[in-house]
C-alpha cells in the first residue's frame, strides 16, 4: 500500500516553502531592475547582481532553516514508518493468524538517513533557484533581453522551483515507504515478492508490464525494486516463507507471538502463567523500543537505547492486577480496573503512543518513563523502568477515565 495522505501533506508542506521562495524573489526583483536597464551593456552589472544574489540568498535562507525544516522532515518520516509498519503487520497477521513481532535494530538509521536527504534537497531548492536566476541575468545582458522578456523568464524559473518541490515530496515518501518495506521483509526472511502498482494514467508502461511478476530481492529489476525509481508508487507484495522459517538465514529465528522458548513467552501466555505461578523468570518482549523514546532517553539521562526492547515478566503483571485489578477500587480513584485484555494492548501502547515523559529514578536507581495512550474516552498510562540486558520493562500500568466537559 501507499501513504497517500502522507504524500500529499507533504507536497503541500514543500510547496509552501518554495512558495515563500518565490514570493521573497519576486519582491526583491525590482530592486535589481533598474540596475538591469541602466547597464544593460555594462560590465558593472555583474557586480551589482552578486550583491542582489548574495542579499536575496539571506534573504530566503529563513525559510529552510535546517532545525525548523528537521522538525517537519521528521514528522512525515515517522507517519510513513508507522504506515508502513502497521501495514506491514496488518499483513503478516493475516498471513500467520498470529501478531508477529520482530526487532528492528537498523529502523533508526534508515529514517536518519532519509532524514539527512530530505533536509539536503529542501536545502537545495533556494540555492538551485538562485544559480537559475545568475544564469538567466547573464544571458539577458549578454543578449540585451528587454525587461519584460526577464520577468517572463523568471515566472519560468519560479513555477519549476513549484514543481521540483512537488517532485522531492512524492519522490522521497515513495522512496522512503518502499524502502522500509524492503529491509522488512528481508528482516523476517522474505525473499522475493510480486510487483504491485496503481495501475492508473500516471504509472510508466514498463511498470504496469511487471504487475503481477515475482522478483527476488537480491535480484532487482533494471530501474531498481519497488518506490526507487523516481516518482514510483509501486509496492512489493512480500511471498511469505512458512511459519516456522520466519527469520533471517544469518540470525537467530524471530520470535513469534505464537511461540514459547524457555523463559521467553507470548503476553497471552504469560499472562496465565503469572497468575498460576509467584516467580519473575517468565517474561514477554513484546516490541522494539521507538524514536521518540531513543530520543528522550538520550535527552534526559544521556543513555541510547537504539535497538532496545519493550519488555515484561510475571511479577509485574501480578503487581498491576494487584495495585489496579480492582474494580471498586479504580473507580474510587476515577479509573478502570486494569484486564487481560488490556496487557495484551501493550505492543499497540508503547508503539504508538500520545505523550512520553522521563519520571526520575525508580527506588531501585533505575530511569523510568511514562507512557500515555488515549483509545475511545480512556487514558492507558504505562510506567517503564531501564532494566539490564538492553530492556524497558513495564512497572506498572493503569487506566483513566477522561474527564466529560
Amino acid at each position: 500500500m501507499f501513504p497517500h495522505a502522507i504524500e500529499r501533506e507533504y507536497v503541500g508542506y514543500l510547496r509552501g516553502v518554495a512558495r515563500n521562495i518565490n514570493t521573497m524573489v519576486n519582491q526583491k526583483l525590482v530592486e535589481i531592475r533598474p540596475h538591469f536597464q541602466a547597464n544593460i551593456r555594462q560590465d558593472s552589472f555583474s557586480d551589482t547582481l552578486e550583491r542582489w544574489l548574495i542579499e536575496l540568498l539571506q534573504a530566503v535562507l529563513i525559510f529552510v532553516d535546517e532545525k525548523e525544516i528537521a522538525q517537519f522532515v521528521r514528522g512525515y518520516i515517522h507517519q510513513t514508518e508507522n504506515f508502513n509498519g502497521k501495514q506491514f503487520h496488518k499483513v503478516l497477521k493475516s498471513v500467520y493468524s498470529v501478531d508477529v513481532f520482530t526487532t528492528e535494530p537498523w529502523l533508526d538509521d534508515a529514517l536518519k538517513i532519509a532524514e539527512w536527504e530530505n533536509i539536503r534537497l529542501i536545502k537545495s531548492l533556494p540555492t538551485q533557484t538562485l544559480e537559475k536566476l545568475r544564469s538567466r541575468f547573464t544571458q539577458a545582458v549578454r543578449g540585451g533581453w528587454r525587461w519584460e522578456s526577464v520577468v517572463d523568464d523568471v515566472k519560468s524559473i519560479l513555477n519549476t522551483n513549484e514543481k521540483r518541490a512537488t517532485l522531492i515530496a512524492r519522490d522521497q515518501i515513495g522512496k522512503l515507504n518502499g524502502h522500509l518495506t524492503k529491509l522488512r521483509q528481508q528482516n523476517i526472511g522474505v525473499k522475493s515478492y510480486i510487483w504491485r502498482g496503481m495501475l492508473d494514467e500516471r504509472e510508466r508502461a514498463h511498470h504496469v508490464d511487471r504487475e503481477g511478476k515475482q522478483f527476488d530481492w537480491d535480484n532487482p529489476p533494471d530501474d531498481g525494486h519497488p518506490g526507487e525509481p523516481i516518482l514510483c508508487r509501486c509496492y512489493a507484495e512480500a511471498v511469505f516463507p512458512e511459519f516456522e522459517d520466519l527469520g533471517r538465514d544469518d540470525a537467530e529465528p524471530i520470535d513469534p507471538i505464537s511461540t514459547i522458548k524457555t523463559g521467553k513467552m507470548n503476553l497471552d501466555e504469560l499472562f496465565d502463567n503469572s497468575l498460576s505461578g509467584g516467580g519473575n523468570k517468565s517474561f514477554s518482549n513484546f516490541g522494539s523500543v521507538g524514536p521518540a523514546l531513543v530520543t528522550l532517553a538520550k535527552e534526559s539521562i544521556g543513555l541510547d537505547i537504539s535497538g532496545w526492547q519493550h519488555s515484561i515478566d510475571e511479577s509485574s503483571i501480578r503487581h498491576i492486577l494487584k495495585q489496579h485489578g480492582n474494580e471498586k477500587a479504580e473507580n474510587k480513584r476515577g479509573q478502570r480496573a486494569v484486564t487481560k485484555a488490556d496487557i495484551l494492548m501493550l505492543p499497540q501502547i508503547v508503539s504508538s503512543f500520545d505523550s512520553i515523559d522521563y519520571t526520575g529514578t525508580s527506588d531501585a536507581g533505575s530511569e523510568t518513563f511514562l507512557l500515555r495512550k488515549e483509545i475511545g474516552d480512556e487514558i492507558f498510562c504505562v510506567q517503564e523502568v531501564r532494566k539490564r540486558h538492553k530492556k524497558i520493562a513495564v512497572k506498572t500500568m493503569w487506566i483513566r477515565k477522561k474527564k466529560k466537559p
